[in-house]
């Protein structure tokens, strides 16, 4: 499809068809895929491996990927996910050391414009599980556990990071937050409430404590023109 951009090595997939004249109309497509050096959403992409089984009737349109596996030259991704065509949803389960916004790119969970002013720079190790709807995303709802190395929201880019997310519809929740930033430690919550559509038009509350970070830069940082632009209250 126009997602996928192959350069040298063509893909090889084996696929197997059962029940196709099932009195109900039923129809089962499962299928084995070999990938090399492709890009996907325009994210490029080593390896992609995986199994993939579809199931259709009246009533049930399915698409279920896993196991998956993506390689990048940063990390893997392994995992899976199902896309329910008829409830508009795809659930997820995975754990990824591949960049967040490659992997939110080659999901399809966030839009760009969600993401551009998050940062990572270093390797990042994030386990996720959840579902969400593909309309207006009001029902996502998942917990994500990330470990990472010079990662952050501009212009506050920690040395290091570790966090759990949850969000529940358009409320974003990052607790047991813990990190190094300017020289120092850090720990705290932080809670975003999106507009439908996750635009950048949003609000915020957080409580953060910072011990023995150099100040005069904290200070800098808090009156820079990027962090005076971020929405919030």
């Amino acid at each position: 499809t126009q997602r996928f951009e192959f350069t040298n090595m063509p893909p090889r997939f084996e696929v197997r068809f059962s029940n196709v004249c099932n009195p109900t109309g039923a129809l089962m497509v499962e299928a084995e895929y070999w990938l090399k050096d492709f890009r996907y959403r325009g994210v490029d992409v080593l390896r992609g491996d995986g199994s993939m089984k579809m199931v259709y009737t009246t009533n049930e349109l399915t698409v279920a990927v896993q196991p998956l596996l993506i390689v990048r030259d940063e990390g893997i991704a392994q995992g899976g996910f199902v896309v329910d065509d008829m409830k508009k949803t795809v659930t997820f389960d995975m754990v990824s050391e591949v960049n967040p916004k490659a992997m939110a790119r080659i999901v399809g969970l966030f839009e760009e414009e969600t993401m551009k002013e998050w940062v990572f720079n270093g390797p990042v190790r994030v386990k996720i599980k959840g579902s969400t709807d593909y309309t207006d995303y009001t029902g996502i709802n998942f917990v994500a556990e990330v470990d990472g190395k010079e990662m952050g929201v501009k212009p506050f880019i920690a040395d290091e990071c570790r966090f759990t997310m949850k969000m529940d519809g358009l409320t974003n929740t990052v607790q047991d937050l813990r990190g190094k930033l300017l020289g120092g430690d850090i720990s705290g919550w932080v809670r975003c409430v999106f507009q439908p559509g996750f635009t950048n038009d949003m609000s915020f509350s957080l409580e953060c404590d910072v011990k023995n970070a150099n100040f005069e830069r904290l200070a800098r940082l808090m009156s820079s023109d990027l962090c005076m632009r971020s929405p919030g209250s």
